[in-house]
């Protein structure tokens, strides 16, 4: 290609009284750097786009999907942007988000052991900051066709709560303090982290309220009502003398209790599922169970969190009404009355 000149091992060429290296020794890759650096000369978008970097744009999108979010959520964004710049590497291009480098990048986590779900999430912190890019025409890629057709998160929600005779074995199966912890998530549906938040004094019996300090979504932080409802108020005062809660390391503790209690495995994620079917079962709507266990959409507690069983349902569609129905009878052919003997 007219232009190119080769000096050493690399393909060289002038431009603007200054002598650039390719680096590249194939002429045919040569002549695409300096076809490239042509076109950025005429059109200074491609050459915003061909200099855009990874980590740049990176720092841009957490900065505004952080904004104003629970601290929990801002973690989580921070956490998949910082493995998708490890894996990619921190001086890699915008450019170099490709299709195929994509299927790398989910090639190299599931290697590291990371699951689809995860990596799920990765991928769409990929796709944000590329089309934060986009927006600012410093990439140039197709969004529709960066993440895997056929890759599939896999992710199914836990069926897991616990049942009234399970729950007799594992109270037994458990020493007070850890009884304890368990009986603050089923009187509370707090998440596990909350759970260890909780001093005697977010106990208010007097106004029947109860602080919860949450930081995984904003409507985390909240005060809820201590009800009656499902027990949960009994199981408060369980737990309120262990104040605050000091079974360590509950997660992987809680499996084993149920192993020697003899009941299928629970996590603590599985006790405030029992919370919201227990609070759904007894009657209480999507909406007010959802003040309890501090969601911000019914979206996610109807899909993950309600397992209310078919019987509950009928049972609270088909309630007593305190009178019983009357069923007409058959009507019986009359009976002749025994006739009066005579007398002799």
């Amino acid at each position: 290609m007219a232009g190119l000149y080769k000096r050493g091992k690399f393909y060289w060429y002038q431009w603007r009284g200054e002598r650039k290296s390719t680096k590249c020794t194939d002429p045919k890759a040569a002549a695409l750097v300096y076809a490239r650096a042509q076109r950025n000369d005429a059109d200074p978008t491609h050459a915003t786009a061909d200099e855009a970097r990874l980590a740049d744009w990176a720092k841009k999108m957490l900065a505004a999907k952080v904004a104003g979010k629970a601290a929990g959520t801002a973690h989580m964004y921070r956490v998949k942007a910082g493995h998708v710049l490890r894996i990619f590497g921190e001086h890699a291009l915008l450019s170099d988000i490709t299709p195929d480098s994509v299927d790398g990048y989910v090639t190299a986590r599931q290697a590291e052991g990371a699951s689809n779900n995860t990596i799920g999430k990765e991928l769409t912190a990929i796709q944000q900051i590329c089309k934060a890019a986009k927006r600012a025409k410093a990439y140039r890629g197709d969004l529709s066709v960066l993440r895997p057709p056929d890759f599939d998160v896999g992710y199914e929600p836990r069926e897991r709560v616990l049942t009234a005779t399970d729950e007799k074995k594992l109270r037994l199966a458990c020493a007070p303090e850890e009884w304890a912890a368990v009986a603050l998530i089923l009187g509370s549906g707090c998440r596990l982290s909350e759970a260890f938040r909780v001093q005697p004094a977010d106990l208010n019996w007097k106004r029947r309220e109860m602080r919860i300090r949450g930081t995984k979504t904003v409507a985390s932080d909240a005060l809820i009502p201590i009800v009656d409802r499902c027990g949960m108020a009994d199981y408060l005062r369980q737990a309120e003398p262990f104040l605050p809660l000091q079974w360590a390391h509950m997660s992987k503790r809680l499996p084993e209790r149920c192993e020697a209690a003899k009941i299928p495995a629970l996590t603590p994620n599985d006790l405030r599922r029992t919370v919201a079917t227990r609070l759904i079962e007894s009657g209480i709507d999507a909406y007010t169970t959802a003040k309890i266990t501090r969601h911000a959409t019914l979206i996610m507690l109807k899909r993950v969190y309600d397992r209310s069983n078919t019987a509950a349902t009928r049972a609270l569609i088909d309630k007593p009404t305190g009178t019983k129905t009357v069923h007409a009878a058959k009507k019986k052919a009359p009976t002749a009355s025994p006739k009066k003997r005579k007398s002799s």
